[in-house]
């Protein structure tokens, strides 16, 4: 088959997960990520995701909302890469249309794989994928600052280039001097002690290096730096032990400062070949592993061992150890809440998952960045039509067109309908928050001796707070056969009707409304039969 041309070489949008590990699921960030597309929601609109309600619990009880711990599916367009970039050795081809099946493509430069399937056909989407058109070049230029962490080194690269410059250091002609602690009582300094609150030596330093003890380059300059200062601190200027305490400390800011550049340019280097993000600088962004709780009757509710092996049914819902899992029988039903299952059905796998951030290309730059750290939305790209342009070139074309401002059109938290309720809490809310800010800037502004002004800036919380209802609306529970042949003797009502309400509370950030609370209630009236009547039930979700 002839090779496809450029515009056949879908390059925008690319995600990996190592291993074929499919990412953990993306936090609900903003309202911005829904679109300008998505419809708003009205006073009564159609229910969220909502946990069931409560068909026999005591009256006012409160509970906290799990999180669903259910990863995305990936498009049929996209790749996991089994590495990350720029050290890919082959990736297996998805299952592509007729009609969109091209030529594969060769793989370019440092080996990494582009998605290669015919653009399709159609006006490009209009929504928001990435939540840094909502910002403005300053909150972008933040953004990014926060992001870089500096040189980032694995231990035994930190402890190879530490060493190198250390030997430089301990085989100095003067080097003996600060090779081995002080001994004040060998060398007659009955003060020493007095004066040097934490000794320090290179010979120290050398162990606590080979020991793995330093963990960034930070501490290994600090101590190095700590050794000579002392030395000048004890000793008198002028003096032999200061004259040479001053050589060797200039000599290691000469040595340490060549070697931060050396390492910075190789960092770059990295960033450019797609070997690290482009922001951060870190190859893998590892999350926390989940953690699984077994279900079995020796050891309900406890946690299953990291890299051991459990057992898992029920679309990953229910978990079983090694011993709980040999103690079940072959022939028995395990009656589970809401379904049925055997033993034959459980699945064993290994509890050793390390969920990897995915990536996203730059189609500018070209450069590989971490979705997270890009703040791209994946969701929004399900057809893989949308460009994506990175902070960095985001900046570059904001300038070159006179424009600072966020270029999103996408409705924030603001322009959700209001209703008298979320009028009246969001007011109460803003009122004690103004109260508790005024009154902490005024004992910030007492105990530093600073100006009230400045004082508000530095106890400010994020942006204004919104409160919105987006959800009012009459459902009715139906009790199950288990509760109702259980209670029947009580004549169990079979239904129970309520309202149920959604409340969300929003804050502004850096241009960005993000959710700090969800409050789902359940207002059961005086027509409800007992145990529900007049009850008020509740459930959250906070950050």
């Amino acid at each position: 088959m002839p090779a496809p041309s450029p515009d056949q070489i879908q390059s925008a949008k690319r995600r990996k997960t190592d291993h074929g590990i499919a990412p953990p699921p993306q936090p609900v960030q903003s309202v911005a990520q829904n679109g300008p597309n998505a419809p708003l929601l009205p006073t009564q609109p159609q229910p969220l995701a909502q946990p069931p309600a409560p068909s026999q619990p005591p009256a006012q009880v409160v509970s906290s909302a799990p999180v669903p711990n259910q990863p995305e599916s990936s498009s049929a367009n996209v790749y996991n890469h089994p590495h990350a970039p720029g050290n890919v050795a082959a990736a297996a081809t998805p299952a592509v249309p007729a009609s969109a099946a091209v030529a594969p493509v060769p793989p370019p430069p440092n080996g990494k794989n582009i998605l290669s399937s015919k653009k399709l056909a159609g006006p490009r989407p209009q929504e928001d994928h990435t939540l840094i058109n909502c910002f403005t070049i300053a909150q972008i230029e933040t953004h990014i600052a926060s992001l870089n962490k500096g040189l980032q080194l694995p231990p035994a690269k930190l402890k190879v280039k530490c060493l190198e410059v250390l030997k430089g250091l301990q085989s100095h002609p003067h080097g003996w001097v600060f090779n081995s602690p002080v001994d004040p009582v060998e060398l007659g300094l009955p003060d020493y002690f007095q004066v040097i609150k934490r000794p320090m030596d290179l010979g120290t330093i050398k162990k606590r290096l080979e020991n793995g003890c330093y963990h960034e380059l930070k501490g290994f300059e600090g101590d190095v730096n700590l050794t000579f200062d002392n030395a000048m601190l004890y000793n008198p200027e002028g003096s032999v032990v200061w004259n040479m305490a001053k050589e060797l400390k200039d000599k290691f800011a000469v040595d340490f400062e060549n070697l931060v550049r050396q390492l910075n340019a190789e960092e770059e280097e990295k960033r450019k070949n797609g070997d690290a993000c482009a922001l951060c600088g870190c190859e893998k962004l590892l999350f926390e592993p989940p953690v699984f709780y077994c279900n079995g009757m020796t050891c309900p509710s406890k946690r299953i061992r990291r890299n051991s092996y459990y057992y898992v049914g029920g679309n990953n819902q229910y978990h079983w150890c090694h011993q709980c899992y040999g103690e079940l029988k072959e022939n028995q039903n395990i009656e589970m809440a809401d379904m049925t299952l055997t033993k034959a059905k459980l699945n064993k796998k290994k509890n050793n998952e390390v969920p990897e951030e995915s990536w996203v290309q730059c189609d500018k730059c070209q450069r590989w960045i971490h979705q997270i750290c890009g703040l791209f939305n994946t969701r929004q790209n399900k057809d893989q039509r949308s460009e994506y342009t990175c902070p960095k070139c985001t900046i570059t074309d904001r300038k070159k067109a006179n424009k600072t401002e966020g270029s999103s059109t996408t409705p924030m938290a603001e322009d959700l309908p209001r209703t008298k309720l979320s009028e009246h809490l969001e007011k109460h809310v803003r009122v004690k928050m103004k109260e508790k800010l005024s009154n902490l800037s005024k004992e910030r502004s007492a105990s530093e001796n600073i100006p009230i002004e400045e004082a508000e800036k530095l106890v400010a919380m994020g942006g204004q707070i919104t409160i919105r209802q987006v959800t009012s609306m009459d459902r009715k529970l139906d009790v199950r056969e288990r509760m109702k042949n259980r209670y029947s003797y009580k004549n169990y009502p079979s239904e129970f009707t309520f309202r149920c309400k959604c409340i969300i509370v929003f804050q502004n950030l850096d241009g960005v409304d993000v959710i700090l609370f969800g409050l789902y209630v359940y207002e059961h009236d005086e027509k409800n039969p007992a145990p529900n009547q007049r009850a008020v039930y509740v459930s959250y979700l906070d950050s």
